[in-house]
This record gives C-alpha cells, sequence and structure tokens, in this order.
C-alpha cells in the first residue's frame, strides 16, 4: 500500500513539472526533413511561387477551410494563385511541434498567419492554429492534409 501512494506521489509530482514541449517534439533526419520542406512551402508563399508551393501537396491533397468545406488539389492552386495575386496577400506557418510515424507519416503543428485584401479593399487577417498532415511520396515529404482554425481576426 505504501509503494502505491509513493508512485502516486512521484507521478503527480512530474505531471504538475510538466510543460508543453518547445520546437520539434522528436528530433531526427525526418523531422527535419519536414522543418525543411515548412520553410520551402513559407518561401514559396511569399515569392509569390505558385508552382513552387503546389509540388509540396500531395496528388491526393485536401485543404479542409473554415467552413468544413475540403477543398482538392485544383482549388489548393486556386487559392495559392487568388494568395500570389493580392499585393498583401501571406501565409506562414510556424510548426511547434512536428511528430513522424512509421510507414511514411507525419504532422506538423504550429501557429499560422495569414493576410489578403477583402473586397472593400481593406486588408484583412487572421491568426491561428494550423494542422498539416505529411505523407512521403515518390521519396519526399508532401501535405495530405491541412487545415487552419482562426483565433483572432483583424482589420487594418
Amino acid at each position: 500500500m505504501m509503494w502505491r501512494a509513493l508512485a502516486f506521489a512521484t507521478l503527480f509530482a512530474l505531471t504538475a513539472c510538466a510543460r508543453e514541449p518547445e520546437g520539434p517534439t522528436i528530433v531526427g533526419p525526418e523531422v527535419e526533413a519536414i522543418q525543411r520542406a515548412e520553410a520551402a512551402l513559407n518561401a514559396a508563399i511569399a515569392a509569390d511561387d505558385v508552382n513552387a508551393a503546389f509540388e509540396l501537396y500531395h496528388p491526393n491533397a485536401g485543404l479542409v477551410i473554415q467552413t468544413g468545406e475540403l477543398l482538392i488539389p485544383p482549388d489548393i492552386r486556386d487559392v495559392l494563385q487568388e494568395l500570389a495575386e493580392d499585393p498583401n496577400g501571406a501565409l506562414e506557418l510556424e510548426p511547434s511541434a512536428i511528430e513522424v510515424a512509421s510507414g511514411g507519416m507525419a504532422y506538423s503543428f504550429g501557429q499560422f498567419t495569414e493576410r489578403r485584401t477583402a473586397d472593400d479593399g481593406r486588408v484583412r487577417g487572421e491568426v491561428g492554429t494550423g494542422l498539416r498532415v505529411w505523407i512521403r511520396h515518390d521519396g519526399a515529404w508532401r501535405i495530405l492534409r491541412e487545415t487552419r482554425t482562426s483565433r483572432s481576426n483583424w482589420t487594418d
């Protein structure tokens, strides 16, 4: 009975000291490859390079938008094109966690920031949480699914 109390007290103490991980939750060459792919996607979008950004998506990719609708690759390309054509368009996701599972699947999770010009000409932005599911395809990591949930909006 005493050992149970001691085990519980130890577990409680460890749990109380736990904090959310900073940066990737695991390390290694696969995590680093996804970090590079995330950086390449951010750079391609910043450079308005639709082709380079779109190449990082799997041929069967899906983007779940705020309404819950699942966009397929031709629609994803259109979203990237609209973002590139918008002089105020910007999208960046900074992963705070990346985990790789066996079998060639992984996810990245973090904060995103997006800016667009609204129909009224004002710049609107969002900040929120983004999640990308990655899969190995033809020897490279590609985005299979992506979703972003807004936490706040603003207008310039």
